[in-house]
């Protein structure tokens, strides 16, 4: 089951929201039903199943 768009915005809000400005920001793409995390353009992490890794 692809993990929901919502449950993506919750934990990209959550990351984004603990930074300080100026910080770099986390972003999300799309990939396979999943979405990768990533932080000023480089990978950090996924989003697979309703989990984050």
């Amino acid at each position: 089951m692809p993990s929901s768009e919502k449950f993506r915005d919750n934990i990209v809000a959550q990351f984004n929201a603990e930074l300080p400005n100026g910080a770099f920001r986390v972003t999300t793409r799309k990939m396979m039903g999943e979405y990768i995390l990533y932080a000023d353009g480089k990978v950090f992490g996924g989003i697979m199943m309703t989990a984050c890794w």
